[in-house]
């Protein structure tokens, strides 16, 4: 590895640990006009929508991905921080200023009974989530052959997914309610045999007699 390539990784490592931040912008990003740099979406996983909606919902996440030309070994992929913001400003500048509103939902390449034609095709017009089908318009229906078969899967598949998250959450809330419910009762019969406990040291504790008082003072002679 060249010593430009050792002082350009060297860089990116530095910029992902937030290191040299009060450095000179110039000096510290000094030849990256001679970077390859692209920001783009990338679908990632959302785990608690996911769970909610009873299906995969990606939320699309902004990447940059860097490249040093000729350098095959050089490419970095990674969710965009706010150094890459200011490293890259003008990068990222033309990029949101051209980009649409990032899309939130199942991705049509992530339902399986859509070809990666019909993904494609369906792009074209700007449907980019099973969502996007299922509310597609009567209108804009008709600019399509054959659409309504797939508008109606996609409506079924959403309302299929909906009743299925609504059912899974109440089976949570139900054995939610069960747990403490048998909690409440193990903690009552904790208490019960604490109780009980008590009562059978007191029968069985030996009683105490008691105190006999003393004599009383001699009487004075007159």
């Amino acid at each position: 590895m060249s010593e430009l390539q050792i002082d350009w990784a060297a860089r990116v490592a530095e910029d992902d640990r937030g290191v040299g931040v009060g450095e000179s912008q110039q000096a510290r990003w000094a030849g990256d006009d001679k970077l390859w740099v692209q920001f783009h979406y990338l679908p990632m996983i959302n785990n608690e929508k996911s769970n909610v909606e009873g299906r995969p919902i990606f939320d699309d996440v902004e990447h940059v991905r860097i490249l040093q030309p000729g350098n095959k070994e050089s490419i970095v992929d990674r969710p965009v921080t706010d150094m890459d913001k200011a490293r890259f400003k003008k990068q990222y500048g033309d990029w949101k200023d051209g980009l649409n509103k990032p899309r939130e939902g199942t991705p049509l390449e992530e339902w399986p009974i859509l070809t990666k034609g019909q993904v494609e095709e369906l792009r074209f017009f700007h449907l980019t989530t099973v969502e996007d089908l299922a509310n597609l318009s009567d209108t804009n229906a008709q600019k399509f052959a054959g659409i309504n078969g797939l508008r109606r899967q996609a409506l079924a598949f959403v309302e299929q997914a909906k009743e299925g998250a609504a059912s899974a959450k109440l089976a949570s809330e139900l054995e939610q309610r069960d747990n403490e419910i048998a909690a409440l009762k193990q903690a009552v019969a904790e208490q019960g045999a604490l109780i009980q406990g008590l009562h059978a040291q007191r029968a069985t504790a030996p009683e105490l007699e008691p105190q006999k008082r003393g004599p009383g003072r001699p009487r004075k002679e007159g």
